[in-house]
Parts: C-alpha cells; structure tokens; sequence
C-alpha cells in the first residue's frame, strides 16, 4: 500500500500569505481532490490499473489522502506517476463543470444517510462557526461558488512537496530501492 497525505483537509477554508488571506468554499480540498484523479486529459484510475495498481483516494477534515495498493515491483512506474499528477496540474472549467455536478451528487446522497445528516446537525448545533460542521465535500451553495482561481489558488498552497508525506506498507522488500531515483526515505 502506498499512501500520499496531503496536508490540506475541509476545515482549511482560510489561506494565509504575504498578499492577504484568502477564504475558501467549504468543499474546496474535496474538489480538488475529485479534480486530481484526471491528469492532462486522462484518468488515473486507467494509468493505474493499465500497471496493475488500484487507485483511491479520501479527504478528511484534516488532510487529503492519494492511496494505491501494487504489487512492489511496480512502484517505480507507479510513485511517479501519482506525484506528476499531485506536482503538475493544470485545470480545465470543462472539467470544473462535470465535477460541480457530480459533487453536488454526492452531497446530496450524502444528505439521504440519517445519521450523517445528524451527525453534522449536531456539530453546527455545539458550533456552528466551525468548519467540522460541514460535510467535507462542501455544501451545494459552495460548490456552485468555487471557481477556477480559488481552485488554483489552494492547490497552489496545499500540494507542495513539504506539505506531503508519503506512506509505503507492504512486504519485507528493500523498499528504498524500489522507489524512483529522486524520492529517498526519511530515517
């Protein structure tokens, strides 16, 4: 299992730099995580599996996590292909259009489950102000407001090298020696 943790979650809907504060949709980290599963006009899920790897991915309020189980001798071809997609995205409003509407899909199947939609209730009852009261994929209103530069913007910010750990679990292999000349392990 290879795991890349993004530090970059739904409750960061504030973005901090020297030009000023920016605030975000809720559901942005979401969004973009649906966003980075298409790579220059492909799907992932195809280059993943097309190298026997299956691809998922989640986003909590904290982080935003790429995952993908392979068999290890596979990682050389399979670590770079995830880290181009996570390092070098470009985004398309073709694309911003299809994923708003399968968003807000998902949103909405998610307001079916009972005690999901409790759950959240809830949290904005004990406080409301708090980005944890909001489902992680945003509210419907948010998603239809997120718009190109506030996507770029916070994936600008978030999928950065050092904002990103990457985990590998597996077998008793010599994993730094299968992993691409450029990524070394920290001990």
């Amino acid at each position: 299992l290879c795991n890349v943790k993004i530090d970059f979650g739904s409750r960061d809907v504030c973005l901090q730099a020297e030009s000023g504060d920016t605030l975000l949709p809720y559901g942005t980290a979401h969004f973009l995580e649906h966003l980075l599963f298409w790579h220059n006009g492909r799907n992932l899920y195809s280059d993943f599996f097309a190298h026997g790897a299956l691809l998922n991915a989640f986003t909590t309020y904290t982080d935003t996590n790429f995952m993908f189980t392979s068999l290890p001798d596979r990682l050389r071809q399979t670590i770079p292909i995830l880290l181009d997609a996570l390092w070098n995205h470009s985004f398309d409003k073709k694309m911003i259009t299809q994923e708003k509407a399968v968003i807000t899909s998902e949103i909405q199947t998610a307001h079916l489950n009972h005690r999901l939609s409790y759950h959240y209730q809830l949290i904005s009852m004990l406080s409301p102000a708090s980005p944890a009261a909001v489902f992680p994929a945003g509210r419907i209103e948010d998603i239809e407001a997120l718009d190109i530069r506030d996507l770029q913007k916070a994936y600008n910010a978030a999928y950065q090298p050092q904002r990103m750990t990457l985990f590998l679990i597996g077998g008793s292999e010599d994993t730094e020696a299968l992993l691409p000349p450029h990524l070394r392990l920290e001990k």
